[in-house]
This record gives structure tokens, sequence and C-alpha cells, in this order.
């Protein structure tokens, strides 16, 4: 057993699932959130692939489309949209410099208006379009990828191909702005599911010694 205090996300399994973390729903989000986390990417070309980071969201639901948060990386770039159900907004980095091994976010949304720092680049914000100026979600938080085998299934608009390779940690939010920043979960910190998960920069296979010529595959383990 391996203690994952840092996620590290192996993309898709052998089998094609997405590998990710679920935790409770976020509570009194709907009209002021605030996001910080890092991450390390698996390796370079990751960066340049189609990654889920977060999600919470649900289908069915807004008049032109479905509520959602959602962050990615696409072609390099982190890119941050929301739905509050009267259409979409999209916040998009500048691409990341690679040669930085840990990337930092700080992200926000209050009523309409979004923002969204990477790094040291400069602050970039959004304004979502429509009347509409609360985000109704009800389902829980994903990070890293998605339940439904692969993040196509999001909801339109929130659609990223792959779930994140490499580690995402210091994951931290919060809904008001006297509050102190928390972690997700309930309790605090802890995933309700998960699969193909594993420790960054561990491996269960630094456990195990093969005999008669195998070797050791990690495939991620489920929480």
């Amino acid at each position: 057993a391996i203690n994952i205090s840092q996620p590290s996300f192996s993309g898709t399994d052998v089998f094609g699932y997405t590998s990710f973390l679920a935790y409770s729903m976020i509570p009194n989000i709907t009209f002021y959130y605030e996001f910080r986390l890092k991450f390390q990417l698996a390796n370079h070309h990751s960066a340049l692939q189609d990654n889920l980071i977060f999600f919470t969201g649900q289908k069915g639901q807004g008049l032109n489309g479905d509520d959602f948060l959602v962050l990615g990386l696409r072609h390099g770039r982190v890119v941050y949209s929301y739905n509050l159900g009267s259409g979409t907004a999209t916040i998009i980095s500048k691409p990341l410099d690679l040669k930085l091994n840990i990337h930092v976010i700080h992200l926000g949304r209050y009523l309409q208006e979004g923002w969204l720092k990477v790094d040291d680049q400069t602050n970039k914000t959004a304004t979502s379009p429509g009347r509409l100026v609360g985000l109704n979600v009800f389902s829980q938080f994903y990070l890293g990828g998605y339940q439904e085998y692969t993040p196509e299934l999001l909801p339109k608009g929130s659609r990223f191909k792959n779930s994140f390779q490499g580690c995402i940690f210091a994951v931290q939010v919060r809904t008001n702005m006297n509050q102190e920043f928390k972690s997700p979960g309930t309790p605090e910190g802890h995933p309700n599911s998960g699969r193909s998960v594993g420790q960054c920069k561990d491996s269960p296979c630094s456990l195990i010694k093969c005999r008669n010529g195998g070797k050791c595959v990690e495939s991620g383990s489920t929480v």
C-alpha cells in the first residue's frame, strides 16, 4: 500500500478507463469561488494533448447549455471554462513554460466575472454571456479525469479527450472571500472514490522484486 498525499494520474489504463479522484460536491459554489492548485506534467508531450484537470457540473440543465466548471490543458495552454446556464465563458492562458518543473494555477469567479492566473503570467479575465449569474452544479468534484469512461462524455463546451498525465497537488478552494482555503472533500482532503491513481514520484514497483525475468509494470491503484 502507498500513502497518496500527492496524486499521480496515469491518463488512460490498459482497459481504456481514465484515472481520476472524485470528491464530495463543493458547497456554496453558486456565486463565488477561488481555486489554487499545483501540477507537474508527466512529460512535455502530455502538455500538448487535450487533458482534463478538474470538473464539476451536470447535464441537462441551463438554457443554452449545462452548468459546469472545468479546467484543462490543451495544446500547451491552460483552459478554464464555466457555464452559468446561459452560455460558456472561456479563458486560455499563454503557452506554459515547459522549463518549469511545477506549474501554479489560481482561478476564480464572482457572478459572471471569471479570472485565471498561471505561473508568472498576466492575470486574464472573461465575462460569461447571458443574464444568469449563479453556477448550479450538484455533481462531485472530479480531479484528473472523469468516472464515465472518458472525459469526452462531459457536457458540450467542457470536453477534454483525455485525463491528466502527471501529478496534481495542493488543491484548495474557498467560496467566500473571507474564508480560509480548504482542500476539497468530506472529511477535508478525502476523496469518495478514484481509479488508477498512484503517489507522485513513488511506485509500487519499488516495493516488489520480480523473479524469473519478470518485470513490474505500474497500472495505478484504486482508492
